[in-house]
């Protein structure tokens, strides 16, 4: 009999949340499950990207990334397996639906322990569930803080207008949804409704908020009083990362005649202010679309394992957000996918890319039109780099080898949204000076190239002359935007130099053609001398010629770490602008191959031996946290391949350019039941400066997702250009 203790059950009774400690146990031997057979449905490597123990650390498989369709029958005898053991699982509805969705487990791990899982059908799963000592009872007044901050006080939520409806309730995940209407707020009526979940041994409650608006001032309060103190967490990190505001004494609400804490877990940049009223202290949330997912605690001394004074539980939280913010590192290949996956021609790699494609298409590009939905940011959508200007881009390399007027459409359904009938640019923010705000210009020029609409050439007219303004280091690097004061960034060249050296290409000639294709070489000159360390041959991230910046090394002002996709910027840069210089000038494009075949050289001898794709941190594959990063590795195989296609690099490349592209397939993609596939393993974001300290732990925390443009559309541009490098050899 193994006992597992202090886990929490969600269950429910009138208003109360109630948390019953519960012990899983009895596990049996289970017939071997080998990825060839019917049974095997996925198998999964998991690493603790912590310095520390994790206990029960909760894991949800969807059905979807499953490879299961809503239908299949298989989902009702999932089961998973480690070692060939089954574990306690549970079939969920994460989301509240009234559908399942996918499955639950728990895990032990050590610091930083990896541990590999199977996903089957006909697992026998444990059989005894013991239901051992106490209940702890967090009743539903956690909910009541729930408000609209009016400027003064807090505005609850009414409880009388409230439906609930249990939508799981087993051993490890239990979960409620309760539906709130008729609030009144400025004279609208708002419908919320709550999807509360706690697994077992979690403390932790869970709560997904949606709102049928968006509310300005959301706000969730925490009872106040002289006995009461206010703790709050560290808010000097990346926006996504996890932070906490708690308090702790008597507290009225947990109805504990002990000193007990309670705390409201977030992501630091959804709380746009910490106020308080007579009665509270209160978090005011930001809730892009009405939307909203945060963590409640409570802990008191009764309670097993309790934790009984304030620095506990502060030390407690401390650990609970850097738990949620590095997240273990999940590799996952689905049977359905490991099946698709053949040896790579040149229609599997158009595939491959088409897929890809087509599935955003379906999900979400479109939506991203003037006044549309940014999925991506949860908010109205703007003239940005990444969707206006690479998503669209990567659909026009296709339609150029594989014509499709779906991909031809899009463009001006989407970036042309943006230019108005006199050439103005909507969503557009000039006074930022963000470079990244150049890169859809390449999108404009082609509408007019295709379209001859002259809003497009004043449009594209407007950009350049941005460019002109724009302010520089003292060499003439262009800065990265006005609110990061002399610093070169490897994005920003991205961003800007191949516009530039486009918009040169199609509407300058002669000396001034020449000087803006010298300005265009010359930045790729500054990032090399500023950026590139001789020892290693990587370059860091970004410089700040002041070596003010608090992530700026004193001495250099370069950032700490080789951030791979900031080296991927700059890689695809180098072979995108070559497509505009033309062979007449001759030693302006001599400077940018000779970087190329040096800089192929230097990347590839960081290259994972094992799959042929890339780390986040370049030079450090096995660090703590660090993980293989997918935009960076479709970045570098980008450049591989269209090197070697564009005779940049040598033929004798060509072999490690497309086991660089098979790796990306094979390492980072699923397919779903319904056709569609996603790209996973993207870094979100990162940056520095704003809480972004530029370390190694720094880049490790940031969100790790599917399916962002700054990893799908160099997955699709490295697909087309291996389409056309194995259809040629």
């Amino acid at each position: 009999m193994i006992k597992l203790f202090n886990q929490f059950q969600l269950k429910l009774v009138s208003m109360n949340i109630l948390c019953i400690v519960i012990f899983a146990a009895c596990t049996k031997q289970a017939k071997t499950f080998h990825e060839n057979s019917s049974d095997f449905i996925a198998r999964a490597e998991i690493t603790n990207a912590n310095n520390f123990v994790l206990t029960q650390e909760p894991f949800y498989f969807s059905f979807y990334d499953l490879g299961l369709g809503t239908n299949d029958k298989r989902q009702e005898s999932l089961g998973i397996l480690q070692d060939g053991k089954p574990l306690s699982s549970q079939v969920i509805d994460q989301d509240g639906d009234g559908l399942a969705d996918g499955i639950f487990t728990q895990i032990d791990f050590e610091p930083a322990q990896i541990k590999s899982l199977s996903i089957a059908t006909g697992v026998k799963l444990p059989t005894s569930i013991t239901v051992e000592n106490k209940q702890t009872q967090a009743d539903a007044s956690l909910l009541k803080g729930l408000g609209f901050w009016n400027g003064k006080t807090i505005d609850l939520v009414p409880q009388v207008n409230s439906q609930q409806v249990v939508t799981n309730n087993g051993d490890l995940y239990s979960a409620v949804k309760i539906n709130y209407a008729n609030w009144n707020i400025n004279n609208q009526q708002i419908k919320i409704a709550t999807h509360i979940a706690a697994n077992a041994a979690s403390r932790l409650i869970h709560v997904q908020l949606t709102a049928n608006e968006a509310l300005p001032n959301l706000a969730v309060g925490l009872e106040k009083s002289p006995a009461i103190n206010l703790i709050q967490g560290d808010t000097n990190i990346a926006g996504d990362a996890w932070t906490y505001v708690a308090t702790w004494g008597k507290q009225s609400s947990t109805k504990l005649s002990d000193d007990s804490g309670v705390a409201i877990i977030f992501h630091r940049a959804d709380r746009k202010e910490q106020v308080q009223d007579e009665n509270h202290y209160v978090s005011v949330l930001s809730d892009p679309a009405g939307k909203l997912e945060y963590y409640f605690v409570t802990t008191g001394e009764k309670e097993l394992n309790s934790i009984k004074t304030e620095a506990e539980f502060k030390n407690y939280l401390d650990r609970e957000v850097e738990r949620l913010t590095k997240a273990p590192r999940i590799r996952f290949e689905s049977s359905l996918s490991a099946h698709a996956k053949k040896n790579l021609d040149a229609e599997a790699a158009l595939h491959w890319a088409k897929t890809l494609a087509d599935s955003e298409l379906a999900r979400k590009t479109l939506n991203y039109h003037l006044g549309g939905w940014d999925e991506y940011r949860k908010r109205l959508p703007k003239f940005e780099y990444d969707v206006v200007g690479m998503q669209l881009q990567a659909l026009q390399d296709i339609d150029a080898v594989s014509p499709n007027e779906r991909y031809k459409k899009a463009l001006e359904t989407v970036t042309g949204s943006y230019i108005q009938a006199d050439g103005t640019i909507s969503a557009y923010e000039p006074d930022l000076f963000s470079i990244d705000l150049i890169k859809p210009g390449q999108m404009v020029i082609l509408l007019e190239q295709r379209t001859k609409d002259i809003k497009y050439r004043k449009a594209a007219d407007y950009l350049r002359e941005r460019l002109r303004l724009h302010p520089r280091t003292s060499e003439g690097a262009f800065w990265h935007r006005a609110t990061y004061p002399n610093q070169l960034w490897l994005d920003g060249v991205y961003m800007g130099m191949p516009f530039l050296a486009q918009y040169a290409n199609a509407y300058e000639v002669g000396e001034v053609q020449h000087k803006s294709f010298a300005e265009v070489v010359h930045e790729f000159v500054i990032a090399r001398n500023h950026l590139r360390n001789p020892e290693t041959g990587l370059y860091y991230h970004a410089w700040d010629e002041s070596k003010k910046a608090d992530w700026a090394d004193k001495q250099t002002g370069r950032s700490s770490q080789y951030w791979s996709r900031g080296m991927g910027w700059y890689a695809m840069a180098l072979v995108d602008v070559l497509d505009f210089i033309p062979e007449s000038e001759t030693e302006l494009r001599k400077t940018l191959i000779d970087i190329i075949q040096e800089f192929a050289v230097d990347i590839l001898r960081y290259q994972d031996a094992e799959t042929f794709v890339w780390w986040q941190i370049t030079d450090k594959p096995r660090g703590l946290g660090n993980y293989r990063e997918s935009s960076a590795t479709a970045m570098f195989s980008y450049f591989l391949l269209k090197s070697v296609n564009k005779h940049y690099l040598p033929i004798s490349y060509k072999d490690i350019a497309i086991k660089t592209s098979g790796g990306m397939i094979n390492e980072f993609v699923t397919l779903h039941a319904d056709g569609k596939i996603s790209m996973n393993d993207q870094c979100l974001v990162a940056g520095l400066g704003f809480g972004r300290d530029g370390s190694y732990n720094y880049y490790l925390t940031e969100t790790i997702v599917s399916n962002d443009p700054k990893g799908n559309s160099p997955f699709i541009f490295a697909g087309v250009e291996a389409y056309k490098l194995l259809k040629q050899h």
